[in-house]
């Protein structure tokens, strides 16, 4: 594959995920720490 079309792959990736992530906090659903993730799974 051409670094060209690589490059482009990326970007149109990298613009899904940001869209992906303003459309999430849009919502402004209540988020839970990490640290209470981690302990919820042993991850500590």
């Amino acid at each position: 594959m051409p670094i060209e079309d690589m490059q482009a792959l990326e970007s149109l990736e990298d613009r899904s995920d940001t869209e992906e992530a303003v459309n999430v906090l849009a919502r402004n659903e209540k988020t839970i720490p990490f640290e209470e993730i981690k302990g919820k799974y042993g991850l500590e």
